[in-house]
């Protein structure tokens, strides 16, 4: 059976690798969307070889690509900013000390 030491040093372990994962994502999010700029500023000024070009078939890709990125990117930082608005004052304990019990709301037990 584990201790109490053992099952923190795990959750620390685990909160090391979660930390990790989340960087190694934001990064790849990063850089996958600077290389979507970058290739449609280098390519805007192509020389269209047909009418069906594949050069700016991938620019139209990678322009819809940016703009999905960035409306994940809002939505994660609304529902960001609104998780932590619900959390801080509950750990900054701005509603001094709450305890309901029965008693406080007068709930009978019984019919």
């Amino acid at each position: 059976m584990l201790n109490i030491a053992q099952i923190t040093k795990k959750a620390r372990q685990l909160k090391k690798t979660l930390l990790v994962f989340v960087l190694l994502l934001c990064s790849a999010f990063m850089i996958s969307s600077l290389l979507a700029a970058v290739f449609i500023s280098v390519q805007a000024e192509h020389e269209c070889s047909s009418e069906v070009c594949f050069i700016c078939v991938k620019i139209h890709n990678a322009g819809s690509f940016l703009a999905q990125i960035s409306k994940i990117s809002a939505l994660t930082l609304l529902a960001g900013v609104s998780l932590m608005a619900a959390i801080i004052p509950i750990k900054l304990n701005l509603f001094g000390n709450i305890s309901i019990t029965l008693v406080d709301i007068k709930a009978r037990m019984n019919n």
